[in-house]
């Protein structure tokens, strides 16, 4: 605290020194930023600056450009909008698309979803309502909805108009059913109930919000009449400086808690409104929104505490027709929202048997929960986390196959069978629950990743996953880049995992001097490479099928992403003739050093 103190007092000191010999010093800068500017009768002044302006009239990353003197263009994830209003007096803006601009109205179905916020702190959504704009339509829904179409040759199959709908229009699912293409719009406001025009409606486009930090000194420095001389400003500002750094010092030590509050606050509004704009992006595809007083009598005040993870407690509960559902309550304090972004943004676009359904969601303030169905036997975790227990042994090797392979059908789907392909890098048996007919399901998408399209390598800031069930090249790039191979190698530790503690091979390998479990296997495999010793084999079945396990698993948790095969490769492995399968090479990466401890997930 104190050399934050200290810091901040010297930043005002120099500040206070500098901003009035620099309105002395850099007149002719504030002479040249003063002068009015305009693209076409749009004034343009600080914080936006274009090719003619002078860079250092505005502020970076806010230039604009002017169109033949006329047209003011803002450039947001590679589409282009028309700046058609400035309100400087509330740092606000009104644009619009410039494909609904163009004539003929043939280019609607281009349009993009405008994806804010997402990382551009910049710029927000103000007073803006959400349109819905279906492509590629059957050409009987645009006759049923011929008061919804936009565009151009009308009476054409869907790819020259759009069907534009409210958010809260009755007929929005069935417009999910016959279009193929759907991206959703922001438009300034809905206006009166009736009849819409919903080309003026796109047209008039919407506002945006402009954010600058810590720059009014700039702003204002550029109307400064720089007339201060430099003995009067030196004198003046060292004298401010010192009894502004005199008041700060006593204002911190004795408010210290309140500067705390002040900024938690400011950070947990900073969340509410990235989620808010989020979930209102997500219309009718957003789950159910409970209120916190619902997840509270739903759990019976938390009564019920089903497991602990990182991001908070889950507990068990009921809804209102009796259905038992799990309720995972986030702890703030271990989140800055994308946990909960990625976790509705994820499962919310998921329908599969091997992926756990989310029920509804809570956002209040701080208060964050997520409503599951409820899973009766658990997470994978408790049958395998100890070899000798009740639990691990009650599962005979038919069951652990099934597992297996429901497991992998479910991460085919996430990487192939959605819309848009998700990365969960997060795959182990804590994550992985069961319910009263041991089918798993895939959960806790914490740490999961949207990718777009066929993107087959990704970018990743920041390591993600589990000890012990995280590829080697989220550690280093030197192993191969990001991508859906990484869950491959979580999946196939996993399932190496099921099979050591079904087998109490990992009694024995904590035993060996520190062998590395992958290592055993290859160690026995090397000896009799036809057949390990597992226990409670009771025929040729679970013997073949086990096999098929052990050895889809040591190919999985190959060192190099390219050694690995696809998921669907897994899926095809699993499912085929063992005898057409081979043993892979040993990895490179392995330990001979540190226990199988250090590999297990806590």
């Amino acid at each position: 605290m104190k050399l934050l103190i200290l810091h901040l007092c010297a930043t005002i000191n120099i500040c206070l020194l500098c901003f009035p010999y620099k309105s002395f010093c850099a007149d002719n800068k504030f002479k040249e930023c003063k002068k009015a500017r305009y693209c076409g009768n749009q004034t343009i002044r600080f914080p936006f600056y274009t090719d003619d302006i002078p860079q250092y009239c505005g502020f970076p990353g806010f230039e604009l450009t002017c169109i033949n003197k006329d047209v003011l263009l803002l450039n947001l994830f590679d589409d282009q909008y028309k700046i058609t209003q400035v309100f400087y007096a509330n740092n606000s803006f009104r644009v619009s698309n410039v494909l609904s601009l163009r004539s003929g109205f043939c280019s609607l179905s281009k349009i993009r979803n405008l994806e804010l916020p997402g990382g551009d702190e910049r710029f927000e959504l103000h007073s803006s309502s959400t349109l819905i704009l279906f492509s590629n339509c059957t050409s009987q829904s645009g006759d049923r909805f011929s008061k919804n179409k936009v565009g151009c040759d009308l009476k054409k199959d869907g790819a020259d108009w759009v069907l534009a709908m409210k958010t809260d229009d009755p007929d929005v699912d069935f417009a999910y059913e016959a279009c193929e293409s759907v991206v959703l719009a922001p438009v300034h406001d809905y206006g009166e109930d009736g009849d819409t025009d919903y080309l003026n409606l796109i047209r008039n486009g919407f506002d945006l919000k402009w954010t600058v930090t810590g720059c009014r000194e700039c702003k204002d420095s550029a109307s400064s009449k720089g007339k201060l001389g430099v003995k009067v400003g030196l004198a003046g500002a060292l004298a401010a400086g010192v009894l502004i750094s005199a008041v700060l010092l006593f204002f911190f030590w004795s408010k210290c808690s309140s500067c705390r509050y002040l900024i938690s606050s400011k950070s947990v509004r900073k969340d509410r409104e990235k989620v808010e704009a989020f979930l209102k992006l997500q219309g009718n595809n957003a789950p159910k929104r409970f209120r916190y007083r619902d997840i509270k009598k739903m759990t019976q005040s938390f009564k019920s505490k089903l497991g602990q993870g990182g991001y908070g407690g889950v507990y068990k509960g009921k809804l209102p027709d009796e259905r038992a559902v799990a309720v995972k309550i986030l702890n703030t304090s271990k989140s800055d929202g994308e946990e909960f972004l990625n976790e509705v943004a994820s499962i919310s676009r998921t329908s599969h048997v091997n992926i756990v359904s989310l029920l509804g969601f809570c956002f209040e303030g701080p208060k964050r929960a997520l409503v599951y169905e409820f899973m009766p036997n658990g997470s994978l975790e408790k049958f395998q986390s100890d070899g000798k227990s009740s639990a691990a042994q009650q599962l005979r090797w038919q069951t652990l196959n099934e597992i297996a392979l429901g497991i992998a059908r479910g991460l085919e789907y996430l990487h192939r069978g959605c819309s848009t392909r998700i990365l969960h890098f997060d795959i182990k048996p804590h994550n992985i629950l069961l319910d009263e007919k041991f089918c798993p399901k895939i959960s806790d998408f914490g740490l999961a990743k949207l990718c777009l399209g066929e993107e087959s390598i990704i970018s990743m800031q920041d390591m993600r996953g589990t000890p012990g069930y995280i590829a080697p090249e989220i550690f280093s790039r030197n192993f191969g880049g990001v991508s859906h191979k990484s869950d491959v190698y979580s999946y196939g530790m996993m399932i190496l995992e099921m099979i050591g503690a079904k087998n109490n091979i990992n009694e024995e390998v904590d035993n060996c001097s520190s062998k590395y479990f992958p290592d055993w296997i290859y160690d026995r495999l090397e000896l009799n490479a036809d057949q390990i010793e597992l226990a409670d084999i009771s025929d040729e079945v679970e013997e073949e099928s086990t096999r098929k396990m052990l050895i889809v698993g040591l190919w999985c948790i190959q060192t190099h992403p390219s050694d690995r095969p696809s998921i669907k490769r897994v899926l095809e492995m699993l499912e085929g003739n063992v005898k057409s399968l081979r043993i892979p090479t040993r990895p490179l990466l392995k330990s001979t050093e540190e226990p199988l401890e250090t590999f297990s997930t806590t």
